[in-house]
């Protein structure tokens, strides 16, 4: 299938279309502006409507100056110069506003789904809340911040307790055996989406598919692994096959190693790489291959340890080279011989 990518005026104009048609379009929200009411990885349900006819506390999608397309709450509504007028503004923006035309105007909100939850935001206690919430503001977003601002702090002193080699030892004999390893199937795709901050892929199904490399008679699979602890998602990273145009990075590559702040220290991150080097000597690698910061010495060591060398690859060593001359910092590469498993 022919992948098509369009500007955000593009994207625009083909929604003002379908709603013009009288028809209705699906979208995944990103960012935090509307928390708590709208969250990162909720999918909104668009419906028609005419400015006009919007009322104070509904969700509407409207385009920005920019062209940039924003779910945003109606917060008062004005006729100027027989037009009316609408002024907007996210659920967690304590002062910020913006206004909105007529012809700005694409549709409003009509459904939210988070999971398997359905969520009509201008009905019911969430649209009670909602005018609760506007009621509240400034206070409500406040307070969104300075629980932002704790959790901060915390983080800070969690990562000051995980820093101790006594805490680490402490932690592993209390949680390292709830810790479980598996490979990602379809149905973690939105955890993976909202963890990572962005769609992992255009089709879910591309997180588990298989792809050929290595000889004529075995394949090699790209996979996405992930760390729980009990029910609780904990950490991930994705063992890729590139395709063969992108030849700076021939084999099989560790990618996107994440463990949440909560659970580090527990060596969920070397679990992560040992599950994918057994996955992967069993599908008939030859090699694994990561990049990792030069600074980042803990973490060199762990990969040395762990039987990974320094390595050189024509073409990516002169890409790693220009990073460094624009000012980035360094990274190497490291590899790692396997057996093959028959």
């Amino acid at each position: 299938m022919r992948e098509i990518i369009l500007k955000q005026a593009e994207i625009a104009e083909l929604f003002a279309d379908i709603l013009a048609r009288g028809g209705t379009f699906s979208f995944r929200a990103h960012g935090s502006s509307m928390s708590p009411f709208i969250r990162n990885g909720d999918i909104l349900f668009i419906e028609p409507v005419e400015a006009a006819a919007l009322k104070v506390g509904d969700v509407a999608l409207f385009q920005s100056i920019g062209d940039r397309l924003i779910a945003h709450r109606v917060v008062s509504k004005n006729i100027k110069r027989n037009r009316v007028v609408l002024t907007m503004r996210g659920d967690a923006v304590s002062a910020f506003c913006e206004l909105a035309t007529p012809d700005q105007v694409l549709g409003r909100i009509a459904v939210v789904r988070r999971g398997s939850k359905i969520i009509r935001p201008d009905r019911g206690i969430p649209g009670l809340a909602a005018r609760l919430w506007m009621r509240l503001s400034p206070a409500g977003p406040l307070l969104i911040q300075l629980i932002r601002f704790g959790k901060r702090g915390g983080g800070c002193v969690l990562r000051r307790l995980q820093s101790l080699k006594s805490y680490r030892i402490f932690i592993r004999k209390m949680v390292g055996k709830k810790v479980r390893y598996r490979i990602a199937t379809t149905e973690d795709s939105i955890l993976l989406e909202k963890i990572y901050g962005h769609t992992i892929s255009s089709n879910p199904g591309n997180l588990v598919e298989k792809h050929a490399c290595g000889t004529e008679n075995k394949k090699v699979q790209s996979f996405t692994l992930i760390a729980t602890v009990g029910q609780k998602f904990a950490g991930a990273t994705f063992l890729m096959q590139f395709p063969e145009n992108q030849g700076h990075f021939p084999g099989l590559w560790f990618f996107g190693m994440r463990v949440l702040t909560l659970y580090r220290g527990i060596g969920i991150g070397e679990g992560l790489v040992r599950m994918g080097l057994k996955t992967a000597s069993e599908n008939s690698a030859a090699k694994v291959n990561l990049l990792i910061f030069e600074h980042n010495k803990p973490g060199v060591n762990l990969y040395r340890k762990m039987g990974f060398q320094s390595d050189s690859i024509h073409g990516l060593d002169d890409l790693l080279d220009k990073e460094v001359r624009q000012g980035e910092r360094r990274r190497i590469i490291m590899s790692k011989h396997l057996l093959i498993k028959a």
